[in-house]
């Protein structure tokens, strides 16, 4: 396994992006269907999928803003 404190670059897994925001891999595959401002997985090889981790960083970052703002900050 490695280090989850890697650098996020590149593609993640459904494991490191749940582990990422803090949920489950259900969550995430609920929220790739169910959300449409959550980042679409990359579809690798049939039986593998990635997100990219620019997406899912961009789509924190815009989840902050929407808090921010409802918050007045």
């Amino acid at each position: 396994e490695p280090d989850m404190e890697q650098v996020k670059t590149g593609l993640a897994t459904d494991h490191q992006v749940a582990a990422h925001i803090k949920s489950s891999r259900a969550q995430v595959w609920v929220l790739a269907r169910n959300n449409p401002t959550f980042p679409k997985p990359l579809r690798i090889t049939s039986g593998m999928t990635r997100w990219r981790w620019a997406d899912v960083l961009e789509w924190e970052q815009s989840l902050k803003a929407i808090t921010n703002a409802k918050h007045g900050n």
